[in-house]
């Protein structure tokens, strides 16, 4: 059960928190805070995000009895 565990947490892991990380070291990316539209813009989009993937989750449970 552990070795399942660590293949499936690895993998997310590493694409969002190492490369990224990695990368902007590499590059020695200067961080600029964003203006006030392009935080309301993300945030939008990211509610946007969760409500369609709760939405789809909630369709799958339903309409497709979890298949």
């Amino acid at each position: 059960m552990i070795e399942w565990m660590k293949a499936i947490v690895l993998l997310p892991v590493n694409v969002t928190v190492i490369l990224p990380v990695l990368i902007l070291w590499i590059t020695k990316f200067k961080y600029n805070p964003p203006h006030f539209l392009q935080t309301v813009l993300g945030v939008f989009l990211l509610l946007v995000g969760l409500f369609l993937a709760i939405w789809t989750m909630v369709l799958f449970h339903k309409i497709g009895k979890g298949t």
